[in-house]
């Protein structure tokens, strides 16, 4: 309105408009880790010290659920299809003992030391803009036009919303370094991975109501 506009309908209509906006920036939200406790009194396992809590950069990305990874402590395990594998399974591990003839069993009644969640895994950030355009046009001294322009994801950026898993699965009992397998490891493939669910694209949305 601060411009001067000399023709009267031009003015009329360029003016009074109202703009609004929200904006979403965080750098993504806790992944709770649970499970490697078979035998625990809490649902948590332990911390493995000196194991890194994400994955080399060579093994993040897309897993099609029929390629086998071996993970840097020698264990090998298949991603689930059309998942995103980041975090570490071998970072946490249950507590097993030896048995009788050389079987392995879960320990019980032990209390596992890994926290609730760590800063480091989290689900993916976000940044997103919505705005809002809208006039009121009043026709008489009862009757109004209601105009709007409203636009989500305005820059219209592709952002992931599936959230990592952070269940374990049950504390593995089988000891086999030859097949990748080791006791009181994990058995759950899909620790540390998301799958491909996004936020909307850019939507935009134009509407218009006559009240009276």
């Amino acid at each position: 309105r601060t411009f001067t506009i000399g023709n009267s309908v031009l003015r009329s209509v360029a003016r009074d408009w109202q703009v609004s906006g929200s904006m979403v920036w965080h750098s993504g939200f806790p992944v709770a880790i649970n499970g490697g406790s078979t035998g625990a009194i809490v649902g948590r396992p332990d911390r493995v010290a000196g194991v890194d809590l994400e994955l080399p950069g060579n093994l993040q990305g897309w897993y099609d659920g029929r390629t086998t990874v071996t993970l840097p402590s020698g264990r090998r395990i298949t991603p689930p299809a059309n998942t995103y594998l980041r975090y570490n399974p071998d970072a946490f591990a249950g507590r097993v003992v030896a048995g009788p003839s050389g079987t392995i069993i879960a320990d019980q009644f032990w209390s596992g030391d890994a926290d609730l969640a760590y800063d480091a895994i989290r689900t993916d950030s976000r940044f997103n803009i919505d705005m809002s355009l809208r006039r009121n046009f009043r026709l008489t001294q009862t009757t109004t036009i209601d105009v709007g322009l409203d636009a989500m994801n305005i820059l219209n950026h592709t952002q992931f919303n599936g959230a990592y898993i952070g269940g374990l699965g049950n504390t593995n009992l089988t000891n086999n370094p030859a097949n990748g397998q080791f006791a009181g490891t994990a058995s759950a493939n899909n620790y540390g991975t998301r799958n491909q669910a996004t936020y909307n694209p850019r939507q935009v949305q134009f509407r218009i109501a006559l009240r009276f």
